[in-house]
């Protein structure tokens, strides 16, 4: 008597199967490629490998969060590319993957990527937006990052162009890690933190050309400065009205004035930043003595200069020197 009920469930579970369809892990988790490839003008595109659309907008226009539009080898002329998606924009190959001149790209949406372009005279603007990386492009242009949190800039060749911006320029943002960056042709400057508790390490900046460039412009609060390599620039590193940052293991060649802070100090000449093992130019059996200006202001619109001087002390095995401001 009690075999009957169990036949009835059966069935039904047997009716039930093959009515839903059974689908697999595989075919849940699709990857969401869409492609685009500039060879193929005539068509038909619908974003597939074998179909691609022919143009970057096209295929950022079809695409939801977490899909890649993935860009194969090319020349692109797609005007003012806007990512409005949490999307990862992603070149083929960073030498032949290319976005030609006068293009700005403008990422309006958190958690975006863009990777492996070669971008001819091009800009990348982030405003508002958290979680945005970009890594491994050739930029002939800069990078902006405004009010953003937690961005990552990493593995770029950046060569500049504009004489009022520099390279990579953190705007209202914290949290940021610039790193393993090569930024030359200084004409504004390097790299421009205005914000806190950002990281910038492990980057190569080099001048060329005979403009007053900085090599890091720092103006916020409990940053990280470190392993970087600031070379031929006219300012090595400015720094304005900044405390709390750490600046330890750069190596300063042949800057014109390797140093400048202004405001950096207290009323007692006593810095208000951590200067550790930095280099200057090579290391040295004697110190290597850096002028230093400091302007400091006091109520009633009035100032006090204070000019001191920041050491570099050669390490006893000849491989560290120790800097400070006295």
């Amino acid at each position: 008597m009690k075999k009957k009920p169990i036949i009835l469930v059966i069935i039904l579970i047997f009716l039930f199967s093959s009515i839903i369809p059974i689908v697999s892990s595989d075919e849940i988790s699709n990857d969401d490629i869409i492609y685009v490839d500039d060879d193929n003008i005539n068509g038909p595109w619908d974003g597939s490998e074998e179909y691609p659309y022919l143009t970057i907008y096209d295929g950022i226009n079809v695409s939801t969060d977490d899909d890649t539009v993935m860009v194969l080898n090319g020349i692109y002329h797609d005007f003012e590319i806007h990512i409005d998606t949490s999307i990862h924009l992603k070149g083929e190959d960073k030498k032949n993957t290319i976005i030609e001149e006068g293009q700005i790209i403008w990422m309006t949406s958190s958690n975006s990527v863009i990777s492996g372009f070669n971008l001819s005279r091009c800009n990348i603007y982030s405003e508002n937006q958290d979680y945005v990386e970009i890594y491994d492009n050739n930029i002939i242009g800069g990078i902006i990052i405004d009010n953003s949190i937690d961005s990552y800039i990493h593995n770029n060749t950046i060569t500049c162009l504009d004489e009022f911006e520099p390279g990579i320029k953190i705007i209202d943002g914290c949290r940021a890690i610039i790193e393993y960056n090569i930024i030359s042709n200084i004409i504004e400057g390097g790299i421009a933190i205005f914000g806190n508790a950002n990281i910038i390490s492990n980057n190569t900046i080099s001048n060329d050309n005979d403009v007053e460039g900085y090599g890091i412009y720092l103006q916020g609060h409990n940053n990280i400065i470190e392993d970087n390599e600031i070379a031929k620039c006219f300012f090595g590193i400015k720094i304005s009205y900044a405390y709390g940052n750490m600046i330890k293991r750069n190596n300063f060649i042949d800057n014109t004035v390797q140093v400048y802070s202004f405001g950096a100090i207290d009323a007692m000449g006593k810095p208000k930043n951590l200067w550790d093992y930095n280099f200057w130019d090579r290391p040295r059996i004697s110190p290597k003595c850096l002028f230093d200006l400091d302007i400091i202001p006091i109520p009633g619109g009035r100032v006090i200069l204070f000019f001191g001087f920041r050491f570099s002390l050669l390490g006893l095995i000849g491989t560290l020197q120790k800097n400070h401001m006295i």
